[in-house]
């Protein structure tokens, strides 16, 4: 009677009443292999079907926690066995120390000891022969399913492919996952399960075939960018230098990637000994090249990219539009500095200067182009820029010789921006009371027009101190920015003996923005193309000096003179800089041919002079 009473309170403990008996018999019930606790002839035994097999009993144990834990650990591991794909030969039975066990290869599976073969009238070895003998005659009539990777990073929009191996009836059911998140479907002929990723988000997908359940765990993320696999890049130039081509491929490689962001791309040494080399017009060369696109929290994305760089010769067409940014010259908010369109077939200049407001937050200046139309648009470009310096005359300065190099040789490389995007010509670190300047070509050869933006950023976690006043505009400094015509072409003559000869560069008439009328305080930006002619009217030959002399503050220059590169040193207001020396034949002219542009930093105006040796004329 006490023994009957011990086995009812046994069953309505772990079925029941507790709070661990309930987990238990959860767990009991879930997978393939079902466990049923039962009582017959006073005997408590648990019982392990699979399908409606039945693969042996197990007697209670004198020790009710060890019998729990036994039933568990067992039923776990049978269920391994009938939902992943294991090989029928693998189970069988061994006896080791006067007990009978149950391998699954070399793992031990079922462990059959005296108490419970005493109380199931057999003994440990020919108890762990009979379950393995069960187990295999069941694996020969089971169903199977097994999903090969249950653990899957999908991208954001895009669908992920799964394969799985089975023999089942009936369809895959897939259950306890968030429909807002992914979408699943199976095509149980080709053996995959397709996973769609629709918000951001991780969780599981519990997938049944027949009472076979598989677990998915998937995390549905951005990807970072998409490393190419194929790169192409035309260069001009004669030659297109190495430093040139790095930084055609590297923008090509930049915008092809597509960083989100936070992540970033890094750009690695050509592969297989490839090198860089300078190319003439006409040739080619190939790399292998490794990106990679990554960020945290971002999907990375891996490649070797087969490049292919080629110099196609590319003769610069005369720019008719110059694009300025200079107005407002400091920076004391981030936004929009300016915007533009640069039509097809209409070459622009583009000219920009500007300084970051002292307590001011540090910032990033963006120069771009964007195709907002639905053509492709390619393009030649050729940016330059310089900076930051707290020296704001030589970063205007050497922005200008630069690009006076590349205008020189023609140099640049092409893009083909998609539309809907946009490229980055520069992107310049401005810290507080740092200067940068910058001056590019860009030519829309084919396709729709594009739009050009200046605009700065805040640099999260460089703010500037509170309650601190940013310094205004410079007082008597005019500035401007618009759409302005490219170049101003003079012609003068002198006529030595004559009395100087006076050019004016940066001065009025300052030309007029094409849209609204307003002026290009200092011609900033603008190409002068002087042709200078010098008569020679003696009957000896006699000499003529060209000069550079600054006006209203210290400035130095960039001049192309008959085609030669010069620049001037820094001078003060009113210092002469000599720029050529000539000696004209007698009843002779000569011509000069002087290429200069205003460069930002610069005190404008300035004068050109051509002086001879005066000859006073005879009453």
């Amino acid at each position: 009677m006490f023994k009957k009473i011990r086995i009812t309170i046994f069953l309505i403990l772990i079925i029941a009443l507790l709070p661990t008996g309930i987990s238990i018999a959860q767990e009991f019930q879930e997978g393939p292999v079902k466990v049923k606790l039962t009582d017959k002839d006073d005997k408590v035994c648990a019982e392990f079907w699979i399908r409606g097999r039945l693969i042996g009993r197990l007697p209670q144990l004198s020790d009710f926690d060890r019998f729990d834990a036994t039933i568990l650990n067992w039923k776990k591991r049978l269920n391994k066995i009938f939902t992943e794909k294991t090989d029928i030969k693998s189970i069988r039975a061994r006896a080791s120390d006067g007990k009978g066990i149950v391998y699954q290869g070399n793992t031990q599976i079922l462990i059959f000891d005296s108490e419970m073969a005493k109380k199931a009238g057999t003994t440990p070895i020919k108890m762990a022969k009979k379950w393995a003998g069960n187990i295999r005659f069941a694996l020969t009539k089971a169903p199977s399913f097994t999903i090969k990777k249950r653990n899957v990073i999908i991208p954001l929009n895009e669908t992920a492919t799964l394969h799985f191996d089975g023999n089942f009836t009936g369809n895959i059911e897939f259950y306890d996952y968030d429909p807002d998140i992914v979408t699943v479907s199976s095509d149980k002929k080709k053996k995959i399960i397709q996973i769609t990723g629709h918000n951001l988000g991780k969780g599981m997908i519990k997938a049944r075939a027949e009472d076979i359940e598989q677990v998915i765990y998937f995390n549905v993320m951005e990807r970072a960018g998409y490393s190419p696999k194929w790169v192409n890049v035309e260069v001009s130039g004669n030659p297109a230098s190495i430093s040139l081509i790095k930084k055609a491929l590297n923008s090509v490689i930049y915008y092809k990637s597509a960083a989100k962001t936070g992540a970033y791309t890094v750009i690695g040494k050509p592969l297989k000994d490839g090198k860089f080399k300078s190319l003439k017009p006409g040739q080619s060369l190939k790399l292998i090249i490794p990106v990679k696109v990554a960020g945290e929290n971002y999907i990375k994305s891996v490649n070797k990219a087969h490049v292919t760089v080629e110099n196609v010769a590319y003769k610069w067409q005369t720019p008719k539009l110059l694009l300025v940014s200079n107005k407002p010259e400091v920076i004391r908010k981030d936004g929009d500095l300016f915007k533009s369109k640069i039509k097809v077939g209409s070459p622009a200049r583009y000219f920009y200067h500007h300084v970051n407001a002292r307590h001011a937050a540090w910032r990033r200046l963006y120069i771009s182009i964007e195709n907002t139309s639905s053509i492709p648009a390619k393009i030649f470009i050729f940016p330059v820029g310089a900076g930051p310096s707290s020296d704001e005359l030589f970063v205007g300065h050497m922005a200008v010789l630069a690009f006076f190099h590349g205008r020189r040789r023609h140099v640049g490389w092409f893009i083909t921006l998609k539309p809907g995007t946009r490229f980055l010509l520069e992107k310049r670190l401005v810290k507080n009371s740092q200067t940068v300047s910058g001056v590019g070509y860009i030519n829309v050869v084919e396709g729709a027009e594009v739009s050009f933006n200046v605009y700065a950023t805040t640099i999260p976690g460089k703010l500037p101190p509170e309650n601190v006043e940013l310094h205004p505009e410079k007082p008597g400094v005019r500035t401007a920015k618009g759409v302005f015509p490219a170049g101003i072409k003079i012609d003068p003559t002198h006529k030595i003996g004559g009395k100087y000869t006076f050019i004016y560069l940066g001065n009025e008439p300052f030309q007029k923005d094409l849209n609204n009328g307003n002026p290009n305080y200092g011609n900033y930006g603008a190409i002068y193309d002087i042709d200078i002619t010098v008569e020679n009217n003696f009957d000896n030959e006699r000499n003529a000096w060209i000069y550079f002399v600054p006006g209203g503050g210290i400035s130095r220059g960039i001049f192309e003179i008959d085609g030669q590169l010069y620049e001037t040193p820094l001078a003060s207001p009113a210092q002469k800089v000599l720029l050529k020396k000539m000696t004209v034949a007698p009843g002779s002219k000569e011509k000069v041919r002087l290429v200069t542009m205003p460069q930002g930093g610069a005190y404008y105006p300035v004068k050109i002079i051509v002086e001879s040796e005066y000859v006073k004329k005879k009453k």
